[in-house]
């Protein structure tokens, strides 16, 4: 009777010892994990704007190329309109083209024309010129009121923090299984010497634990 009593508590014991173990792991996988999940997800998203910024540059100074050439051909800015459109067809965005004081004379939606730059208030401006110091015009880039679709790359950002954190969950679930296997395989050599423990106190001197790791 004694010794089933001190088997159930031995059993109690390792159970609670197997949790707490169980409990640290996981507070740990967790804590990793998340931290890599934030650090990376961070990263990309960094890069993915940078990527962006240097491709918007890149389209925003091919543009105001082109229109610079547009305003030499034509002497002006009238009749820019139709290229101003063809151009906001090629590259998916929104064209706001102001002229040198800073009125916009073409604009792909039709919308602004008329309107002055400090109305429209840009995320950025790139100047439009033809010349050594000569300024024909701006180019609004991100008008406040201008409402463009979702990019693509922003999307792509989406997709990799959900992938992150799909791969995360995973990987944590993963590691809190190998945890479980582990302190099983950990705890079973305390379970015997605990029972053997036992026994000898209730006299069975005979009583003996196998040695199976040299740890």
């Amino acid at each position: 009777q004694f010794v089933r009593v001190f088997q159930r508590r031995d059993t109690r014991m390792l159970n609670s010892l197997r949790w707490r173990i169980l409990l640290s792991f996981a507070v740990v996988i967790f804590i990793v994990v998340g931290a890599i999940a934030i650090f990376v997800s961070r990263s990309t998203s960094a890069e993915l704007k940078r990527y962006e910024q240097r491709t918007e540059e890149v389209r925003s100074q091919r543009i105001q190329t082109m229109l610079a050439s547009q305003y030499t051909q034509r002497q002006g800015w009238l009749g820019v309109q139709p290229f101003v459109e063809q151009m906001a067809d090629l590259y998916g965005q929104r064209i706001v083209v102001a002229d040198g004081k800073g009125v916009v004379v073409a604009d792909s939606k039709r919308d602004f024309i008329g309107l002055t730059v400090e109305q429209l208030r840009p995320k950025r401006m790139v100047p439009v010129v033809g010349g050594p110091g000569r300024q024909l015009g701006t180019l609004l880039v991100d008008p406040e009121r201008v409402s463009q679709p979702e990019l693509a790359i922003e999307g792509l950002s989406r997709s990799v923090n959900r992938y992150l954190i799909v791969s995360g969950l995973m990987a944590g679930g993963v590691a809190l299984l190998l945890t479980f296997l582990l302190s099983r395989r950990i705890l079973a050599p305390i379970g015997e010497l605990s029972l053997a423990a036992r026994a000898l106190a209730l006299g069975e001197l005979s009583r003996r634990v196998p040695v199976r790791t040299k740890d």
